[in-house]
């Protein structure tokens, strides 16, 4: 229901005023309506860019733009949201191997982790941004003692830090 509507119907059950479409009244309820209409698209509008999963383009590139490589150009907002919330989720403190799956999407794998030669070898299935960019999240979400290498260049070690 418009603001409109809704004032119509409160005036109206009063039982002061008859309101019959061609009254100043009226005329008044639908200019304020008017005006309380642009207030209501403007707050619906900003509920939209409040969730993350509802946020528009140019809002999530707001929330891209302090994490490592910036905004996601070139990625569908579908990932781009998930990336984002995944990103948005993760917490210092010890990893554990179900928060991987997780992680690896925040830094923008689609992939798997697994433990190798005392740090994790992580498998990149699909890069849903580049890969240089994909590295300097994982710099970041993983915790800075573990090794890693990504899609098996992890010849003689943990190559990722």
């Amino acid at each position: 229901m418009t603001a409109a509507e809704h004032m119509r119907r409160v005036m109206a059950g009063s039982g002061v005023y008859i309101l019959d479409g061609d009254t100043p009244v009226d005329w008044e309820l639908e200019a304020y309506g008017a005006g309380f209409a642009l207030v209501q698209e403007a707050a619906e509008n900003l509920l939209r860019e409040m969730s993350l999963e509802t946020a528009p383009a140019g809002r999530l590139a707001q929330w891209e733009a302090g994490w490592p490589g910036g905004p996601c150009g070139g990625v569908s907002l579908e990932d781009r949201r998930a990336m984002a919330a995944q990103w948005l989720a993760s917490r210092p403190g010890p990893l554990l191997a179900g928060q991987l799956p997780g992680l690896l999407l925040a830094a923008g794998i689609r992939g798997e982790a697994v433990e190798a030669n005392g740090g994790l070898a992580i498998t990149a299935e699909a890069y849903l941004i580049p890969e240089a960019q994909a590295r300097a999240r994982l710099q970041k979400l993983l915790p800075v003692h573990m090794g890693w290498s990504l899609a098996g260049d992890m010849a003689g070690g943990p190559t990722g830090r």
